[in-house]
């Protein structure tokens, strides 16, 4: 079925010279390569979303999405803040948080405003989530704020307790948090 949905979008393209028309059906042809597992496919159209609709949101994220799988934080940060700064809402909030946490690139890791971020994807959601919660927890670690890591952590535990990372996410963030108080004392 997305073949069929390819060709049409592909018609699109062909038959109409709207701009919007054009960049709707590359986000579409975009979302279609990202699901085929075709990412330079993917980058491309994206890219043909922005070069018509600067700033477009969803092209930004999925820019993002890809460079963030591909390893590349920094292009992934500009893209997710791009997507931020078009639409405050985005999912891209919860993925910058996460990068901002836990970047093995030290030099983007920003412990504060991954708490902001994570602290206002936790409020904007009616449920707690998983992925949430671990960016949350992820996020206070970097900021140095262990005890306040330990909820998140212990909530994701409690969701599935027989989750192996979750465990070991709790159990090691209770062991930091123990050194902390132990040093402090």
């Amino acid at each position: 079925q997305l073949d069929r949905a390819a060709e049409q979008f592909h018609a699109v393209l062909r038959l109409h010279p709207d701009a919007a028309d054009r960049a709707a059906a590359s986000l579409y042809l975009g979302l279609i390569a990202v699901r085929q597992q075709s990412p330079t496919e993917a980058v491309r159209r994206f890219n043909d979303v922005l070069a018509a609709v600067p700033g477009e949101p969803r092209a930004h994220f999925q820019l993002g999405l890809i460079a963030q799988h591909a390893a590349d934080e920094k292009t992934a940060i500009q893209h997710y803040r791009a997507a931020l700064a078009a639409n405050a809402r985005s999912a891209a909030r919860n993925n910058l948080a996460w990068i901002l946490a836990t970047s093995p690139d030290l030099g983007l890791r920003d412990g504060a405003e991954a708490v902001r971020l994570a602290e206002e994807v936790r409020a904007s959601l009616p449920d707690d989530r998983p992925d949430v919660l671990d960016t949350l927890a992820a996020a206070y670690a970097e900021a140095g704020d262990f005890a306040a890591a330990v909820g998140p952590y212990r909530q994701m535990f409690e969701m599935d307790p027989g989750n192996p990372m979750g465990r070991l996410f709790y159990v090691s963030v209770l062991i930091d948090n123990r050194r902390q108080a132990e040093v402090s004392e």
